[in-house]
């Protein structure tokens, strides 16, 4: 994890880099829990956007991309299952999200 509600997204050569605002570096806001401070990285490369004003209603949807600084990354949407969050994870985890190359990158 990199950082919760505000993250400084910028393009570096041709990826997209996600960091932590200095002011919340550290800091994890769990609602109906408290503050968290989980393990987190300085900065990581992006490989996945979800959008949350859009729902998914197919069981198996067609691949759909999210350009970004001119650099195509893998999109979903949130489904109304109670497991997406862990789906979510398990996805970040697995890999699945692979790596942009330099022909993702649009001209």
């Amino acid at each position: 994890m990199v950082a919760d509600d505000k993250t400084l997204v910028t393009r570096v050569e041709n990826h997209v880099v996600a960091r932590c605002p200095a002011t919340i570096t550290g800091l994890i806001e769990a609602r109906g829990i408290g503050f968290l401070r989980p393990k987190l990285v300085q900065e990581t490369r992006l490989h996945l956007v979800i959008d949350l004003n859009q729902h998914e209603t197919s069981r198996l949807p067609e691949q759909k991309y999210h350009d970004l600084f001119k650099v195509k990354l893998s999109l979903i949407y949130p489904t109304q299952m109670d497991g997406f969050a862990s789906a979510v994870y398990v996805l970040a985890q697995s890999g699945l999200a692979q790596d942009q190359n330099s022909s993702d990158v649009i001209s």
